[in-house]
């Protein structure tokens, strides 16, 4: 006696197959292909290497659905610019919004610290965002970020005689970690006394905004948020008691007392500690995967 299998359709599969899970589709009714429902950018091949992960996508499919996420995935640098210029059909409204969603005792560890994070340059719509920039702006003008060219010299500088001495490094660990930050520091106007301090903050809030920590994790980096935000805040009050000082921090001070109605404290309570987090991350990462990419074309040298 011979038995033949017959493939389970698509409806049946849609309809419960107890035998074949129904496809994953994205939220507009769209299919998902195989790779990328597969897709994480917490495994080890995004980690390693995100160009690389991300060639398949580039090549075949640009703009996909990860479920894994519960985001679409932009892969060419064209369209990345274009939904960046297009403030009227996309908007930036939840760029800050947590990956792992938080159990409830992680709010309320943050409410003791009396975290009260607001919209800031990042996640806000017009016309409130481009209002509240046009104000700010001056700052990172070019021939204003110039001024900055000289501390960037001392401090790589710096850093290479150390490595040489050596004779070997971890540049991760000894240069791009920590010259972005004392950077970033130095354009806000805020002092470097802080700074291990600080950047044990950066960590934290980078984690618990786009990580995937466990929910032991998570209790402990809301303690860590809320101190960054306390601490961020002690930094900004201290500098409002004397708002005559360099850097975009006091600037934007000063424009606060002018311009209360476009740029409110709360805003600026929340760009003290985005900004501390945002300058720091992503040059760092970014300085990595250069430099990665560098050293694995010997040609380029």
């Amino acid at each position: 006696m011979t038995s033949t299998t017959v493939p389970p359709s698509a409806d049946a599969a849609a309809a419960g197959c107890p035998f074949h899970a129904a496809p994953p589709v994205a939220p507009n009714g769209c299919p998902v292909s195989d790779r990328a429902a597969a897709f994480d950018p917490f495994e080890a091949p995004y980690q390693a290497d995100p160009a690389e992960a991300l060639r398949w996508a580039r090549a075949e499919e640009p703009i996909f659905y990860a479920p894994s996420l519960g985001y679409w995935v932009v892969a060419r640098y064209d369209d990345m610019k274009a939904i960046f210029r297009d403030q009227i059909l996309f908007s930036p409204s939840i760029a800050l919004e947590k990956i792992t969603p938080p159990p409830p005792e992680a709010a309320e560890i943050l409410a003791r610290w009396g975290y009260a994070m607001d919209r800031t340059m990042v996640n806000e719509d017009e016309p409130a965002h481009m209002e509240r920039r046009r104000l700010l702006l001056e700052s990172f003008a070019p021939e204003a970020l110039a001024k900055h060219e000289a501390i960037i010299r001392r401090l790589t500088r710096e850093a290479m005689d150390r490595l040489i001495e050596k004779g070997e490094a971890d540049l991760v660990a000894e240069m791009f970690w920590e010259i972005p930050l004392v950077v970033a520091l130095h354009f806000l106007g805020v002092h470097e006394d802080d700074i291990s301090l600080l950047k044990a903050y950066c960590v934290a809030h980078t984690l618990n905004t786009w990580g995937r920590p466990t929910r032991e994790q998570q209790l402990a980096v809301a303690d860590q948020v809320g101190r960054f935000w306390s601490a961020a805040n002690a930094i900004l009050d201290a500098m409002m008691e004397k708002p005559d000082g360099e850097g975009w921090m006091y600037f934007s001070i000063r424009k606060h007392f002018e311009r209360p109605d476009v740029v409110p404290l709360s805003y600026l309570r929340s760009m003290m500690m985005a900004i501390l987090a945002a300058a720091h991350e992503t040059t760092s990462n970014a300085t990595a995967n250069a430099f990665r990419l560098l050293l694995s074309d010997r040609a380029a040298w």
